[in-house]
C-alpha cells in the first residue's frame, strides 16, 4: 500500500506519460485546424510537429524508466556487481608491467575469487535513478524498439514494467521504429538516416496504411500528410503511440482523446 502523501506507482508512471499524451493531443489538433494552409506550410509544419512528438516521446520513455528504476534497483544493482568483479578479475589476470610480472602470476595463481561489495538501496528517488539512468539533464536516445525492450530486460527489475514491455507486439515494435527513424532523418537528413528511414517504413510489421516501399528525406510531409485508410498517416502514428504509452503506463482517469473526430 502507497503511503499516505505518496503517489501510487501506477499514478507516478501517469506522471511521466500525461505530458506526453499532451503533446500528441496538441500536435494532431494543430494538423486537424491547418487545413488553410498551402500545402507546403502545412507539410512543414507537420514535420515540425511530428518532431517534437518524437523528442516528448524520449522524454517520456527516460523518465518512464528511470520512475521504473526508482522503483526496484534490485536488478541494476545486481549487473553493477557482476560488472565490477568482471572488470577486476580481467584487470588482475594482465596489464602488468615487467618488473610487476612476479605479482601478477602470483595473484593468478592463488586468487580463485574476487569479492566486491557494491552496496545500492532497494528504492531510490526519482532524481537519482535519472542520475544513474544518465537522464537527469538530457534525453536518453533509443535506437529501436528492442533498444528499449533490451534496457528494461538488462536493468529494469519492476514486474508491472517487465510485463508491459512484453505486451508490445510487433506491430508496436515498427511503430516504434519508424517513428525514431523518421525523427532522425529530421534531425540529420543524413544518408545513413534516410536509409535507416527507408527499412523502418518498408517493414512487414508497420500497419499496411504506413506502409512505403520507396520515401525521401524530402517527401516527408507529404507521407505524414497523405490520408490512408480513411484518415491522415500522422493521425495513425499520433493514435498508435498514445496507445503504445498507455501500455506502459495504464492512464488514471479518464483517457485522453488524442485526434479530434472528422
Amino acid at each position: 500500500m502507497a503511503k499516505a502523501g505518496r503517489p501510487t506507482k501506477r499514478k507516478e508512471l501517469w506522471i511521466a506519460k500525461d505530458p506526453f499524451l499532451k503533446m500528441l493531443q496538441d500536435a494532431c489538433h494543430l494538423a486537424a485546424s491547418s487545413k488553410g494552409l498551402t500545402v507546403a506550410d502545412q507539410e512543414r509544419q507537420l514535420e515540425d510537429s511530428f518532431f517534437r512528438v518524437a523528442v516528448a516521446l524520449e522524454t517520456f520513455l527516460g523518465d518512464w524508466f528511470a520512475r521504473c528504476m526508482h522503483f526496484d534497483t534490485s536488478r541494476v544493482a545486481a549487473r553493477a556487481r557482476e560488472e565490477v568483479d568482471k572488470h577486476l578479475k580481467e584487470q588482475l589476470a594482465g596489464g602488468w608491467e615487467p618488473e610487476q610480472k612476479i605479482l601478477g602470476r602470483t595473484i593468478g595463481h592463488y586468487v580463485s575469487q574476487v569479492e566486491v561489495s557494491v552496496e545500492v538501496p532497494k528504492t531510490v528517488s526519482v532524481t537519482t535513478a535519472r542520475r544513474l539512468f544518465g537522464t537527469e539533464t538530457s534525453n536518453r536516445s533509443w535506437r529501436s524498439a528492442a533498444d528499449l525492450k533490451e534496457q528494461v530486460g538488462r536493468y529494469l527489475a519492476h514486474e508491472q514494467a517487465r510485463g508491459a514491455v512484453a505486451e508490445l507486439d510487433a506491430a508496436n515494435d515498427a511503430l516504434l521504429d519508424a517513428t525514431i527513424a523518421i525523427r532522425n532523418v529530421l534531425a540529420h537528413r543524413s544518408p545513413q538516416s534516410e536509409q535507416q528511414l527507408k527499412r523502418a517504413l518498408s517493414s512487414d510489421d508497420l500497419n499496411i496504411h504506413l506502409r512505403v516501399m520507396t520515401i525521401t528525406a524530402a517527401g516527408l510531409g507529404r507521407y505524414l500528410r497523405t490520408e490512408r485508410g480513411g484518415q491522415p498517416r500522422y493521425r495513425g502514428y499520433y493514435e498508435g503511440l498514445s496507445d503504445i504509452a498507455n501500455t506502459l503506463a495504464p492512464f488514471v482517469g479518464k483517457p485522453r482523446k488524442i485526434c479530434p473526430d472528422g
